[in-house]
């Protein structure tokens, strides 16, 4: 009987499993065994192609067969084979947020470009290596302080004195720290002026004359900026509130830091003499219950303009007080020629005694809204402490520029005349 096994087709020598095949003997007409049949009454045979071997592709890859098909099915990796994998992935990962790191702390390091502006800046005593790191940052010589301070750390320095160091924007650490290390520059002092009895205008061009690179316009800029405890919160104005004394300054120091001293003195000295800012004033509402201590800066200025004997400010304070007392008009022509302006000069005219303003105490009762001048600290201290005495009046009477004092009106009026008649006014 013919052996399908030994038909002389190759690829149908071997089935694979599943795949159906006739058996020798059987028929699927109900012919009977072994009878000798035409080859055309035998099925036809399935032919597939002998799927490749794992040894002739080297791997473990399996195959199945799937509609008709062998499907090449290739295993997961390996417990090994993953490990690996996934180290080599986060080494890279690791490799390339490393490179970026230390080349962003390159660039903090020695930022890209040439230094840029000039830059002075003042070490206060005292100061630890962190907050020289935040001034050095804040004045855009380094880009980053916590970069600097654990550069300082690991460079193990740090320990730098207090003055002026002049460096630039934009530096690299090692040229900071090579400024820093060499100390503070020379500091090159110079002295200005403000005497008392000046406004804040007249104040500003003072300044202009006695400090190179000082001007008018950085002054109002500076002083818009500035607070002060003695303002009330309605008012503005910076006249009486910059103290008139001799300063001795570096020549590297701004408008405001100027400005600032002169502030810092006021306060200082309004202080020592007794005035506190909110003094005779309601803690509940904040207003006045007495004269506050702006109305005594007020007072101080007008006594600083009124005379300039100072050993009679305390009889010229107890004229405003009492005058103040009794609702009078204070009737004080300085500042009569405070609302006038300086444009103008000669005696006082009908027309400018008339002039429609709170600050024309002939006119109107009470203060001026601000004081007129920048008083010292001995018209500051007589505008606290004026000297009792009924006095009401007083008029120019020496040529030493002394008053005569009276509580008499008719006496005053024949000083005045007199005085007049002398020419001393």
């Amino acid at each position: 009987m013919p052996d399908l096994h030994d038909n002389d087709d190759p690829s149908a020598r071997r089935l694979p499993p599943g795949v159906p095949a006739t058996s020798p003997g059987s028929v699927d007409d109900g012919g009977e065994a072994g009878v000798s049949r035409p080859a055309e009454a035998y099925p036809t045979v399935a032919t597939v192609e002998r799927p490749p071997t794992a040894h002739a592709h080297g791997d473990d890859d399996e195959w199945r067969w799937d509609d008709g098909r062998y499907v090449r099915i290739t295993p997961p990796p390996s417990g090994p084979r993953l490990v690996l994998f996934t180290f080599l992935g986060i080494a890279v990962l690791l490799g390339v947020l490393i490179v970026g790191a230390l080349a962003w702390v390159r660039g903090q390091m020695d930022p890209p470009g040439d230094p840029g502006n000039a830059v002075v800046l003042n070490i206060p005593s005292g100061s630890s290596t962190d907050s020289i790191a935040t001034l050095l940052a804040e004045e855009g010589v380094v880009q980053n302080p916590t970069v600097f301070r654990y550069y300082l750390r690991w460079q193990g320095v740090g320990d730098f004195q207090a003055g002026s160091y002049r460096l630039a924007e934009n530096m690299s650490f090692d040229e900071a720290i090579e400024v820093l290390e060499g100390g503070p520059a020379p500091v090159q002092l110079a002295r200005f002026t403000v005497p008392e009895g000046l406004t804040v205008a007249q104040m500003g061009e003072h300044l202009e004359d006695q400090i190179e690179g000082f001007t008018s316009e950085e002054m109002a800029s500076a002083l818009i900026r500035m607070e002060s405890d003695w303002r009330p919160r309605d008012i503005e104005s910076w006249e009486g509130l910059l103290f008139p004394d001799t300063y001795e300054f570096d020549v590297t120091e701004e408008p405001a830091e100027i400005l600032g001293r002169l502030k810092r003195q006021f306060d200082a000295v309004a202080t020592e003499v007794g005035l506190v800012p909110y003094m005779n004033l309601d803690p509940a509402t904040g207003a006045p219950v007495g004269i506050t201590a702006y109305q005594h800066i007020v007072i101080a200025s007008m006594i600083e303009e009124e005379s300039r004997v100072p050993e009679e400010y305390a009889k010229v304070s107890r004229v405003i007080h009492n005058r103040l007392a009794i609702g009078m008009p204070l009737g004080i022509d300085a500042t009569v020629l405070y609302v006038r302006g300086p444009e103008r000069t000669g005696p006082l005219t009908d027309a400018d005694l008339d002039i429609d303003s709170p600050y024309n105490t002939r006119k109107f009762p009470g203060l001026p809204p601000t004081p007129i001048a920048a008083p010292g600290r001995a018209a500051l201290a007589a505008a606290l402490n004026p000297e009792p005495g009924d006095w009401l009046y007083y008029v120019l009477a020496g040529e030493d520029g002394t008053h005569f004092f009276t509580d008499d009106y008719d006496e005053f009026v024949a000083q005045r005349d007199e005085s007049r008649a002398r020419g001393l006014f």
